[in-house]
């Protein structure tokens, strides 16, 4: 996330938000950068990524069906974006601990050999889809699906455009499992 926080900060947050006047390594503007990166970048990249889908992929003969709800796009969209910037209080949240150094990230390969990285990369794709497998499960008990997982479901038939539109703390947790990861050996 360091990554991303110096390209935002070098493109867009140091001349526009900043003006060169709050070192990167504040916690204050860690906290308000790694928000709007989440949150614009968040966004951006589900519209692109969803319009694309629509556009190039997604057959639109399933909006016939007549379990499609009148106007469904719409109100993915409206639920994706106004889930976006909570989902994003909560992941900016989780990644100040790593921007701080609480997780195993490492920008050397030679800090632990090729062997370590190739094998880190397939057991964190291993623990993470096993996590968020679990995760998933977990958000069906019927206290967790009434309360948190059930908007997910509205859309019997989904568009491109539902891939965000899901309650907040749904996508959190289904998220956290990749934080979860950063911090094991």
């Amino acid at each position: 996330m360091d990554i991303a926080q110096d390209i935002a900060g070098d493109w867009a947050l140091d001349p526009l938000l900043w003006k060169h006047q709050v070192p990167r390594d504040s916690t204050v503007r860690q906290v308000v950068d790694l928000y709007l990166i989440y949150t614009i970048g968040g966004a951006i990249m589900y519209l692109l990524t969803a319009v694309a889908d629509f556009y190039l992929l997604f057959d639109r003969k399933w909006m016939k069906d007549k379990q499609w709800i009148p106007g469904q796009v719409g109100l993915e969209l409206k639920l994706a974006l106004s889930s976006i910037p909570q989902m994003s209080v909560l992941m900016t949240i989780v990644s100040i601990w790593e921007l701080k150094g609480y997780s195993r990230l490492y920008d050397n390969v030679s800090d632990y050999g090729l062997p370590y990285f190739f094998l880190s990369i397939f057991m964190f794709f291993m623990f993470t889809d096993c996590l968020v497998y679990w995760f998933h499960r977990w958000l069906h008990l019927p206290f967790f699906y009434k309360h948190v997982h059930k908007p997910h479901h509205k859309w019997k038939v989904a568009s491109p455009f539902a891939s965000h539109a899901f309650h907040p703390l749904d996508g959190f947790i289904q998220g956290f499992p990749y934080h979860i990861a950063l911090c094991l050996p």
